[in-house]
């Protein structure tokens, strides 16, 4: 019973886990979405500016380069946060198989206790028949013992009375 109930407490402990990593991960789906429409739209702001810039080519350069320090910026936090997804997802997968693995364990272990319990309970009713029968056979002998010793002690007052 102790095992079962461990194995439930650590069935729930990675629960909990899985569902907190689950919404971590989703955060960071989320977070990499919003970067990846910040790109696109940074990149569309860019493309019109340009335009309307065109007159003037010193300006036009230097947001041009602003911009793509931006994206370049943007870019390299779009692949972190993939990254630290990817990491999130490797350390779930590798903490779901450790509890899996805890809990088939803990399962043998309990199986083999289930095991040990029912060739003890299957020991102690041979034990008890054994018992019974023996309780029988003396019984039986004491019987027999008081029969013989109580024709014995007849046959004694029988051969004084005999004698006198």
């Amino acid at each position: 019973l102790e095992g079962d109930k461990s194995g439930k407490k650590k069935l729930k402990s990675l629960s909990r886990l899985v569902s907190h990593q689950s919404s971590e991960i989703e955060t960071l789906r989320q977070k990499l979405s919003e970067t990846e429409k910040n790109m696109t739209s940074q990149a569309a702001e860019m493309n019109r500016l340009k335009k309307r810039i065109g007159s003037n080519p010193n300006k036009l350069d230097e947001m041009l380069d602003e911009y793509t320090n931006n994206i370049t910026r943007l870019e390299k936090e779009n692949q972190n946060l993939k990254d630290e997804m990817i990491q999130k997802d490797t350390n779930t997968e590798s903490t779901l198989k450790e509890k899996e693995n805890e809990l088939s364990l803990l399962k043998n272990e309990l199986d083999q206790s289930h095991e040990k319990m029912r060739t003890i309970l299957l020991e102690k009713d041979t034990m008890h028949e054994e018992m019974l029968g023996l309780s029988a056979a003396y019984s039986n002998l004491e019987s027999e013992y008081n029969r013989i010793n109580s024709g014995s002690d007849s046959g004694q007052a029988i051969g004084d009375n005999f004698n006198e």
